[in-house]
């Protein structure tokens, strides 16, 4: 893959861990029960400290998106239409990532997705989405 490319840190590790392995996992706080993306220290909605990795179900529906025709960077060249999309999962956290597939550039607002695994190196494997 010729894009940028993430670069784990200590608190998205356990993250990407899990995408190598083809599993979603986000952390849920214990105190409150929220699911939470991105990885962080402090539950944004309660300020507990008590986060745990949990598998999620890798299912949602697109709440945005934006196809992107022409590369705006040389760190994403023209590797064809990219379809971008804001993903809603059902455990309530809203992912950024691309939508892939044969029907990809028929995203619409609302439709089903389920998660799916590219591998980029021995180190990420980028969550994306397929509608379903």
């Amino acid at each position: 893959m010729s894009r940028a490319i993430p670069k784990p840190t200590k608190i998205s590790e356990p993250f990407w861990a899990a995408c190598r392995a083809h599993a979603l996992h986000l952390q849920q706080c214990s105190a409150c029960g929220h699911y939470l993306y991105f990885p962080v220290y402090m539950c944004p909605h309660c300020a507990g400290m008590a986060l745990e990795w949990k598998p999620v179900s890798g299912r949602g529906h697109i709440y945005s998106h934006s196809t992107i025709t022409d590369p705006v960077s040389a760190a994403f060249p023209a590797d064809g239409p990219v379809v971008v999309a804001l993903i809603e999962l059902e455990e309530g956290p809203v992912m950024m990532s691309n939508i892939v597939g044969d029907t990809a550039d028929q995203a619409r607002i609302g439709d089903p997705v389920r998660v799916a695994f590219r591998k980029v190196d021995d180190v990420i494997t980028l969550p994306v989405f397929e509608r379903v």
